[in-house]
């Protein structure tokens, strides 16, 4: 039995010399008893026809937001929605450009940015133009978003007197904005910014004290000087590349730096990783058949010249009660684990790290 059997599949054809060669493609997925339908753009048809296309995959194609015959709107979400897969063949350089940016001119990359399902598709252009910088950009960029909270709190959580605490209670609460280029083969570089708030404004004590009360069943800290409340901006560039010593085990190298009022630091991580990238939040394209699970030992050492979730230090007007004095040079041991199912992907690690202020215990 097929294992294509029944399954939606979505055809999207650009304006390649490729193009001729759809037929064919529709006509195997046919064999294959899936059931198939046809988005093209204007300059496909210059290669094939529609009625060609549609004989094939016994659908009528689409290429337009209006249909020629009776203006008929084509709803390119429920074409994106109805789709199990998405195939685009052949993709043009023009056409990558506008994936990657967004670029929606057109049924197909409307319906390609309405689409839920995993999307595979063919570039098809010499090869000057696709070793070229801008293609390369096209393939192998991700734009990621991430919300993210961070909460800080002393060893002591009990005691009442904050001047004996280790460490000051934080909240750190964020959005982030990642932008990753893949620059060669397993190498990537990436860059972006963190907007956030700290203090009260980042409900950490809310979200630590329901954890206390409702999950755990224990006391609820103080929180006396918490770090003050204040809008953060941190930006930061970082490059990562990973080697292959084994099949499925590679090794793993990255350098960042930060600069912001929350933080100012450079970084560096390595170690080994089995499986798929632990440390990457995409996916791991060294090794594309590596399973769901992944696995991570290494070191992050980091050379952090402020830390405003220590001294309290930025431009805020609210002074810090307690801060503490920050060590610069920082050693973490990074213990991770990741499993992916479907597009999630969830990822643990345990930090171990030496103490990062003169009074914490050793």
């Amino acid at each position: 039995m097929s294992s294509l059997k029944e399954k939606k599949i979505l055809i999207g054809v650009t304006g390649g010399i490729a193009a001729y060669k759809t037929p064919i493609l529709v006509r195997l997925l046919k064999k294959l008893n899936a059931e198939v339908k046809v988005v093209m753009t204007e300059s496909a048809k210059e290669f094939v026809t529609p009625l060609t296309l549609s004989t094939t995959s016994q659908n009528p194609v689409v290429s337009s937001f209006k249909s020629d015959d009776d203006s008929t709107w084509n709803n390119h979400v429920e074409l994106g929605l109805w789709a199990d897969f998405f195939i685009i063949y052949p993709a043009t350089a023009n056409t990558l450009f506008k994936m990657a940016n967004g670029n929606c001119d057109n049924l197909l990359i409307a319906t390609y940015l309405s689409c839920k399902s995993k999307v595979f598709f063919s570039p098809a252009m010499d090869l000057d133009m696709y070793k070229h910088k801008s293609t390369k950009d096209s393939i192998k960029k991700f734009k990621i978003w991430e919300l993210g909270q961070e909460i800080y709190t002393p060893s002591d959580t009990d005691s009442k007197d904050f001047q004996n605490y280790d460490y000051p209670f934080g909240g750190w609460t964020f959005l982030k904005y990642i932008l990753q280029i893949e620059k060669k083969n397993n190498g990537f570089f990436e860059y972006g910014f963190q907007f956030g708030l700290t203090g009260e404004w980042s409900l950490a004590d809310r979200v630590q004290n329901f954890y206390h009360k409702k999950i755990i069943n224990a006391d609820v800290p103080t929180w006396e000087a918490q770090i003050p409340k204040a809008l953060h901006l941190n930006i930061f560039t970082s490059y990562y590349f990973q080697t292959e010593i084994i099949p499925k085990i590679f090794m793993y190298r990255k350098f960042k730096s930060i600069l912001g009022t929350q933080r100012i630091a450079i970084e560096t991580n390595f170690g080994l990783n089995y499986g798929i990238n632990v440390n990457d939040k995409i996916s791991n394209p060294l090794i594309v058949n590596s399973g769901r699970l992944g696995l991570y030992i290494g070191l992050n050492p980091s050379f952090v010249f402020h830390d405003f979730m220590l001294s309290g230090k930025g431009f805020q007007k609210q002074k810090a009660l307690f801060t503490a004095s920050s060590k610069t040079f920082r050693l973490i041991f990074d213990l991770g684990f990741s499993y992916k199912f479907k597009n999630w992907k969830f990822i643990y690690t345990y930090k171990n790290r030496t103490p990062d202020n003169f009074i914490q215990p050793k």
